[in-house]
């Protein structure tokens, strides 16, 4: 799966603002054409930890009318849009509730819990740490060179153990072999 680590944004919610009569934006879902702010009174929520310091105190005292509201607050980086989808593992289980305590992964690649679910920069994996787009096609020569390992040994699943949850170095993303001490599952 390729949905992309920075494809969930996190909109925060607080009161008032289901009836704000203004614009609101996002910056993941900013618009294409339109946009002009010349003599707006324009909030951007989320412009980091000195703002966010800082905001609450002010907000305590200050009161502005607004003619819109741009939100800055980032994405669900580690998960992306995975929760939201419903990818049904061996279990019977959703990736939302089998990381309902955090998400684990294999550097990022797979969860043991959804065979052959290949994950392009998941949960954990180095990519967001450090260059996306080099770790994103690291991962897909990974997930391919383990696909057809797959494929030319006669296995139908590429685990059949708890893969570890620790993350290891980007370094060690090599061998296609799944990283555990028994064999896949052989079969169709």
């Amino acid at each position: 799966m390729a949905t992309g680590a920075l494809s969930s944004a996190i909109t925060p919610a607080f009161e008032g603002l289901e009836v704000f009569g203004g614009e609101i934006y996002h910056t993941a879902q900013w618009p294409h054409e339109g946009m002009d702010f010349t003599g707006r009174r324009v909030a951007v929520i989320g412009t980091g930890s000195s703002g966010i310091q800082s905001i609450a105190i002010i907000a305590e005292q200050a009161h502005v009318d607004l003619d819109a509201i741009v939100f800055a607050t980032g994405f669900h980086a580690l998960t992306g849009s995975l929760g939201t989808i419903d990818t049904v593992g061996r279990g019977r289980e959703l990736p939302r509730d089998d990381w309902a305590h955090g998400p684990r992964s294999y550097l990022g690649l797979g969860d043991d819990g959804f065979p052959n679910l290949f994950v392009v920069t998941g949960p954990g994996a180095p990519a967001v740490l450090a260059n996306m787009v080099l770790h994103a096609e690291s991962h897909v020569e990974w997930i391919a060179e383990a696909i057809g390992y797959l494929e030319a040994h006669g296995y139908a699943a590429s685990s059949r153990c708890r893969m570890p949850s620790r993350i290891g170095s980007p370094n060690s993303i090599s061998a296609p072999r799944p990283p555990c001490s028994r064999k896949p599952t052989r079969g169709t």
